[in-house]
């Protein structure tokens, strides 16, 4: 019996599409397996995020702590961080080469043991919010408890102190946090919290965009017009950061070797895998488990589940096409939200197999 109150976007499809939608699962499943098994098809695989507390980028750490610390003794912070990039042979082009200033800005302020402590607060309040957005939005059964402690499960690599001085890990959850406070009525507080993600780390500007195409979609127009003002702020404070490192750096500087590598579904996987606790399994399980957990979340036909389905397949696709194998912590931005997606995987393929084979509705 399924529990009341509970249908997944799947439930009375017409036969040929929900075949294609299990067929294309199939291939994904047995590509991810193939992944894990036969040599060359996976990128180079770093030690994972999740597998040990250790730094799988203890140089990219170091970069981050030096930069915050020179921030604390009182240097400016764009000629702190380019004499510590100069310094490690790190490159300063294009311009997304180094870190917007807000978390160093903060670390220096707070002190690294300070943001710890509110990082860890940050975990703290975005589950008890999220607990009571899904209790809402999942009624009947257990489902939200499900989900949540899966959340729990992925959000928690943010409390080992070795990430405070991660961006993506701060990015993540206030995401995480943004999107449990959203709601039609009240999304002031969660687009300001989707927007400080966004100037902690630039690439989480993919979620603002969500957020303002979907509520324009749902016919929420004013939310749809504040989350467009947004991304032009996050726009406007990104161009500010370019200028300033553009008027700090020199033509002999270093530049990056570019991220776009179409490494394709290998690095997908590998990505997912290593920033959450698929690394405890074999590459193979773990190839064959990230397509589900994606199709979970498109199955929950509801605001919020829309949200996260969009977001999460968003950057699965992005990583299709860019991220070299060392980039692997770019999963971090997904690593909260994409395990729960297994809470809805069984509902979401029972209701695939009986509208492809059965006939029922």
């Amino acid at each position: 019996m399924r529990p009341s109150g509970f249908v997944t976007r799947f439930a009375g499809w017409p036969p040929a599409a929900a075949r294609l939608v299990l067929a294309g699962l199939a291939a994904l499943m047995l590509y991810g397996a193939a992944i894990g098994l036969v040599p060359g098809l996976a990128p180079p695989l770093p030690p994972s995020l999740a597998a040990t507390g250790d730094d799988p980028q203890a140089s990219d750490a170091a970069l981050y702590g030096a930069i915050a610390a020179r921030v604390a003794g009182g240097e400016g912070y764009y000629a702190a961080a380019v004499a510590e990039h100069r310094l490690r042979d790190y490159p300063l082009k294009p311009f997304v080469t180094v870190r917007p200033p807000t978390l160093a800005t903060l670390q220096a302020g707070l002190g690294m043991a300070g943001a710890g402590l509110l990082l860890a607060l940050l975990v703290a309040v975005a589950l008890v919010v999220l607990a009571r957005r899904l209790e809402t939005a999942l009624p009947g059964g257990r489902r939200w408890i499900v989900v949540l402690a899966l959340v729990a499960v992925g959000i928690s690599f943010a409390l080992l102190p070795v990430f405070v001085v991660w961006h993506e890990a701060w990015a993540a959850v206030l995401i995480v946090l943004s999107l449990a406070c959203r709601s039609p009525r009240r999304y002031g507080v969660g687009l300001l919290v989707g927007l400080f993600a966004v100037a902690i780390r630039e690439i989480a500007l993919p979620y603002l965009l969500v957020m303002a195409v979907l509520a324009a979609l749902e016919g929420h127009r004013r939310e749809a017009l504040a989350w467009f003002l947004a991304i032009l702020t996050a726009c406007g404070l990104l161009a500010a950061h370019a200028a300033m490192v553009a008027a700090a750096i020199l033509p002999t500087d270093l530049a990056s070797q570019g991220w776009l590598r179409a490494a394709g579904w290998p690095f997908v996987v590998t990505t997912i895998r290593n920033c959450t606790a698929l690394a405890f399994l074999p590459l193979a399980a773990a190839g064959v488990l990230v397509p589900v957990c994606l199709l979970g979340w498109a199955a929950w036909a509801a605001p919020l589940g829309n949200r996260i389905a969009l977001l999460l397949w968003g950057y699965a696709g992005a990583f299709l096409a860019f991220g070299r194998p060392e980039n692997f912590y770019w999963g971090l931005l997904v690593a909260p939200l994409v395990l729960a997606g297994l809470a809805f995987a069984p509902a979401a393929l029972a209701d695939l197999w009986r509208a492809a084979f059965t006939g029922r509705r």
